[in-house]
This record gives C-alpha cells, sequence and structure tokens, in this order.
C-alpha cells in the first residue's frame, strides 16, 4: 500500500508547484482540490493516486 504524503509535498513533486512555499501559497488561495473538494491545509494528507 502506498504511503499518503503532504499535499503541499504531492504538488511539488508533480511538478505543479516550484516548492512547497508556493504549494502552500496556492492551498491557501483556494486554487487547490482533491476530488474535487478544496484543500485547507498545506499539511493535509493525501495518496499518491488522488487527483
Amino acid at each position: 500500500m502506498a504511503r499518503r504524503a503532504r499535499v503541499d509535498v504531492e504538488l511539488v513533486r508533480r511538478g505543479l508547484a516550484r516548492s512547497r512555499h508556493q504549494a502552500a501559497e496556492l492551498i491557501e488561495a483556494g486554487k487547490v482540490r482533491i476530488d474535487g473538494l478544496p484543500v485547507v491545509k498545506p499539511a493535509t494528507a493525501v495518496a499518491p493516486a488522488r487527483r
């Protein structure tokens, strides 16, 4: 089973943000969603297969 990772780390790993700081800014601006639901905390755990 794959480990869950912080959503800010996943955004950087997938190339959607240049840094965790930038990922946090995107999350706080309401621009990040997981399965259609907004993410409100950069430390939210997410399974790698989620979109």
